[in-house]
């Protein structure tokens, strides 16, 4: 069983998540928050990639590349008939270790609800090093870090995400449950 990543061309992105949007109502907020910011933005730094299973697309990988060593991992996203085989799994682990190597720190978020996506986070090899409070759509965030050099520090893990996560329309709270 092998996983790997293919990029559609640049050009074809905002077409290929469009046709997504559709097809996925239920991510619309996800989608439509990277479509707007990849319509402002559509170089190199956000990326869309489709999870291919045995070369059959299996998914969508949703990526933001804040420098040469963050990324911001917006989604993964495994299609329903292709739920419950592990692809997400080897997916997410692939893209931390083969699809951006030179990259130190990946950061992700899940619903503080979403137990599959949870414990995908934690089988992955993410640490759980905050909470982000969303405060337009009252929903709370546990926010992830990894480190794929192995030099993990939860310390300069959320020094990180108080620069990624600091915005006006959310809070970021911080192990203890400070506002950061």
């Amino acid at each position: 069983m092998s996983i790997r990543f293919f990029e559609p061309p640049q050009d074809k992105i905002i077409d290929r998540f469009q046709q997504l949007e559709s097809e996925f109502t239920q991510n619309r907020l996800i989608f439509n928050e990277w479509l707007q910011k990849a319509a402002v933005d559509l170089g190199a730094s956000r990326r869309l990639f489709d999870v291919l299973h045995n070369d059959e697309n299996s998914g969508v990988l949703l990526i933001h590349i804040i420098d040469n060593s963050t990324v911001k991992l917006n989604a993964l996203i495994i299609y329903p008939q292709f739920r419950n085989k592990g692809i997400a799994t080897r997916a997410m682990k692939m893209a931390v270790t083969d699809l951006l190597p030179d990259v130190s720190w990946y950061f992700t978020q899940c619903r503080s609800n979403d137990i599959r996506a949870l414990r995908l986070e934690e089988r992955v090899g993410f640490h759980r090093i905050g909470l982000l409070r969303h405060l337009r759509e009252s929903a709370d965030n546990i926010l992830f870090a990894y480190n794929n050099k192995n030099e993990f520090s939860l310390e300069t893990s959320r020094k990180l995400a108080i620069k990624l996560y600091s915005r006006p329309d959310q809070q970021l709270l911080i192990g203890d449950g400070t506002n950061a």
